[in-house]
């Protein structure tokens, strides 16, 4: 990301880990990680970045797991990106 660049951040919204072993009739091992907002809007204020747009996205029924998604746009320098998901992603 440079600086001044912009970034869109895509997440199921919640506080659990949900653990597939199936997906499309396959055999898989995957945890989905859910993040609350809140948290994630503290993270990207305190680091500097400018939400420009954001928007909650309802699932497509029958087509993809029930949770609901947010999607962040936002603006913010490259030294602040690396701090911001190191945190996000080390829960």
């Amino acid at each position: 990301m440079k600086d001044n660049g912009l970034l869109f951040l895509s997440f199921h919204v919640g506080d659990e880990v949900l653990h597939v072993n199936s997906l499309f009739d396959e055999e898989v091992m995957l945890d989905y990680i859910f993040f609350n907002t809140d948290e994630i809007v503290r993270l990207l204020d305190k680091h500097k970045f400018r939400i420009i747009e954001a928007l909650t996205r309802y699932p497509y029924d029958g087509y993809e797991y029930g949770g609901k998604k947010d999607i962040l746009y936002v603006k913010g320098l490259m030294r602040n990106c690396l701090s911001i998901f190191s945190r996000i992603t080390l829960r």
